[in-house]
């Protein structure tokens, strides 16, 4: 063999030698190289007056994994979260009167003795001066004193309400969840109706015949309404 020859054969065995102790890198199908949550976008209420209270219903919160190979999967971990603040907090307005305030929910998940978070804004803005509802074309004052939405019709605008020919009247109030509402007791005489309270987003819906409202006393009724539940009483 020619020195030239035998020269090439040789730097192609070292070469064949340099690969056999190289270490080989290869990418690891199950090589697990992040994990995070997130919220779903759009799956809760994100905006709200002052006053109104945390709807988290409908959320969705999703557990990610993601591998070297650039693989992910997710899983719904919804019903295993806990969220600050929690559901049906009221929203209060911290801020000065105009502009809105910027609120922060925070999302925890444990697994394995690993607490993963995710925190998302929250917005509330400040409840209109005026506000009012409309009950069979008659405008009816709301008052918020807090958190609580404060109804007083005068007798004429409720007794114009009361001659509507439908069985059931219903007052809109689903912006809010606490509802207080005065009405003279003489005013339902004879009346055979049912009065009908959706409140909170309109997720609930609370009701009252007439003739449970009407008695001879001259006083008032307040109709109060809190945690999903009706209260009648003289005042």
């Amino acid at each position: 063999m020619n020195k030239p020859l035998r020269k090439f054969f040789s730097i192609i065995l070292a070469f064949v030698m340099l690969l056999s102790i190289m270490p080989v890198y290869a990418v690891n199908e199950d090589l697990l190289i992040m994990e995070y949550i997130y919220i779903c976008p759009q799956s809760f209420k994100a905006e709200y007056v002052d006053g109104e209270h945390l709807d988290l219903n409908g959320i969705k919160v999703m557990f990610v994994r993601f591998y070297e190979n650039g693989n992910q999967t997710e899983e719904d971990i919804t019903e295993f979260v806990t969220a600050n603040p929690p559901h049906g907090t009221p929203m209060i307005l911290f801020a000065p009167e105009n502009g809105e305030a910027i609120s922060i929910l925070n999302i925890e998940y444990e697994r394995n003795g690993f607490l993963f978070d995710f925190s998302t804004w929250i917005s509330i803005f400040p409840r209109p001066a005026d506000e009012s509802i409309t009950v069979n074309g008659i405008a009816i004052p709301v008052e918020l004193i807090g958190s609580v939405a404060v109804l007083r019709p005068i007798s004429a605008d409720m007794t114009e309400i009361l001659k509507s020919k439908e069985n059931k009247i219903i007052f809109n109030l689903s912006a809010y969840n606490s509802v207080d509402i005065y009405v003279d007791a003489g005013l339902f005489r004879n009346i055979d109706k049912t009065l009908i309270f959706i409140t909170d987003n309109g997720c609930r819906s609370h009701s009252v015949k007439t003739k449970t409202l009407w008695n001879n006393s001259g006083k008032q009724r307040l109709i109060s309404i809190r945690d999903n539940k009706i209260n009648i009483r003289n005042i």
